[in-house]
């Protein structure tokens, strides 16, 4: 049996509402590589042969050097501890697949396959454990303009990541039937990408044109395709799994458990296919990731907050909270921090959307003149979200609007008094 762990979306970097996420993101690390050195309770030998991480190993193309010290201290430790561990690492959209190719050659001799380019698509790696075998194929996130020149039909160049896809899956298959010798070997693979039916949350980033979604079918060559890209674990076709991010990085991953997975293969069981590699048996497990501040969105009025102990259990959380209250509270995020030392995001959406600001609004006639029909509500609303993503933005529209309409208020009352 072949026991490979497997996990994608690090994001390492990552920060939210302006609060950084490295402190929890080395924690999870530090479990990753806890895991990846464990004993098998039989053998008394290490337990895995091979550590898959599919992608999104950063969360920006350039990512800070906290963030690259923290994947540089993982990667030597667990090579130190481990020496015989094949890790496997491809970008992801995320990531510069030309700052993570950096010493990759070099690295490769070391067990650490770096595998970011065209040149790279159609090579493998030999994972063995006693006299079972398998062949790992890593498909790196793919984009029109990095393969333009080398996948064209006819004169026009491929756009679509579907269509790069298929042709790159052309040349994986040839080589899959290929190195079917002397003994079966099934082929297992790893790729970052959007597939049909897969369950998305609001903190994956998509690319129109460049991340469309894939057919599972694609992976039928493989015993077992390791995904990233969607950070909801989740099983996306026959042997197609997403491990899903170590972390909840919007609060629409809230209750998700994280995971990461365990693969085992038995190469000693086989199926024959015509035209297609063999496939070996597979069995896929979570393993549960243990994060210092869970991911909690609550309900409530202010004072339940702020008074009550029903919310308790939730003040070492990260807080997303929704106001029940018909009016709009001035200054939550303040009051409550104290209480709930990591609330990051408060949203009065029920205030809002009760006309709470009516009083404070401007007269219909001003209204009409500066935004055709428009109130100020509704411009100061539509201003915030063309400049901010949609978490970013509620949380400005919460606690800077009710300052905008007074303002605006005293505006007015100051033109009239002129």
């Amino acid at each position: 049996m072949i026991h490979i762990l497997h996990t994608a979306d690090l994001h390492l970097g990552k920060i939210i509402f302006e609060h950084s996420l490295l402190s929890d993101q080395k924690h999870v690390i530090n479990q990753l590589l806890e895991l990846a050195c464990t004993k098998d309770s039989e053998t008394g030998g290490f337990l895995y042969t091979a550590l898959i991480v599919s992608g999104d190993i950063y969360d920006r193309s350039i990512p800070p050097p906290e963030a690259v010290e923290l994947f540089d201290d993982f990667l030597t430790v667990l090579h130190r501890n481990h020496r015989e561990l094949q890790i496997f690492i491809i970008p992801g959209n995320h990531d510069s697949a030309q700052r993570l190719s950096y010493a990759s050659r070099i690295l490769k001799n070391q067990n650490i396959h770096i595998d970011t380019s065209l040149s790279d698509i159609g090579t493998y790696t030999i994972l063995e454990k006693g006299s079972e075998k398998l062949a790992v194929f890593q498909i790196p996130f793919l984009t029109p303009s990095f393969f333009e020149d080398a996948h064209k039909t006819g004169n026009q160049a491929m756009k679509s990541q579907s269509e790069i896809l298929i042709s790159v899956m052309k040349t994986i298959r040839s080589t899959c039937m290929e190195i079917q010798t002397e003994l079966p070997l099934p082929c297992i693979a790893s790729a970052h990408l959007f597939t049909l039916g897969a369950q998305p949350s609001d903190s994956e980033r998509t690319f129109l044109g460049t991340a469309e979604l894939v057919n599972t079918e694609v992976f039928d060559p493989f015993t077992f395709t390791a995904l990233g890209h969607i950070h909801k674990p989740q099983k996306a076709g026959e042997r197609v799994y997403y491990s899903g991010s170590p972390l909840a990085y919007s609060f629409s991953e809230a209750g998700i458990e994280k995971t990461f997975l365990h693969i085992s293969v038995d190469c000693n069981q086989i199926t024959y296919r015509d035209g297609l590699p063999p496939l070996a048996a597979v069995e896929v497990s979570k393993i549960p990731v243990m994060p210092v501040h869970r991911a909690s969105r609550l309900s409530g009025s202010f004072i339940e907050f702020y008074n009550d102990t029903k919310f308790d259990e939730y003040k070492d959380d990260y807080l997303e909270i929704t106001f029940t209250d018909e009016s709009l509270i001035e200054n939550p995020m303040q009051l409550l921090k104290t209480k709930f030392p990591f609330l990051l995001s408060i949203n009065q959406s029920e205030a809002l959307n009760r006309g709470a600001l009516s009083s404070s609004s401007i007269s219909e006639g001003r209204k009409t003149a500066l935004s055709g029909n428009k109130s100020m509500q509704d411009i100061f609303k539509t201003f915030v979200q063309d400049l901010y993503k949609e978490e970013e933005s509620i949380q400005i529209i919460n606690e800077l609007l009710p300052s905008f309409i007074e303002a605006a208020k005293e505006a007015q009352e100051g033109e009239r008094s002129v």
